[in-house]
């Protein structure tokens, strides 16, 4: 648990700076792409879709909060197990900490409101 936060952090400052270049390398694209037809029917192909990078960037944020609240779910658990070890085994087979399948946090898709169609009425 400990080492999973300590390899959150350690790359951290090196993905901020990924990220900001991926995003300034969009804005980028996103402005050439309206020199090219092409480019700019496949970007909305892309984002009537949902596989567009704001969608994505959004449903990579929201994978990182789930597994941030699988191992907050887990973390209690795992050192309650090793602490029942260490105390004795007799102690380990008394007391269950297994966890029916039903109480683990779901995962659920990002919320993103639908981008309206260039059409006009």
């Amino acid at each position: 648990m400990a080492r999973d936060a300590f390899c959150d952090a350690a790359p951290a400052p090196r993905r901020y700076a990924a990220r900001a270049h991926s995003t300034s390398a969009a804005d980028w694209s996103g402005r050439l792409a309206l020199l090219s037809p092409l480019s700019a029917f496949a970007r909305a192909l892309e984002a009537a879709a949902g596989s567009d990078a704001g969608r994505h960037a959004a449903f990579l944020a929201t994978a990182a909060d789930y597994r941030a609240t699988l191992r907050t779910f887990f973390e209690p658990r795992i050192l309650a197990q090793r602490c029942a070890r260490q105390r004795s085994a007799t102690a380990a087979r008394r007391g269950s900490t297994s966890t029916p399948t039903t109480a683990f946090p779901p995962f659920r898709l990002p919320s993103i409101p639908a981008r309206p169609s260039g059409r006009r009425s």
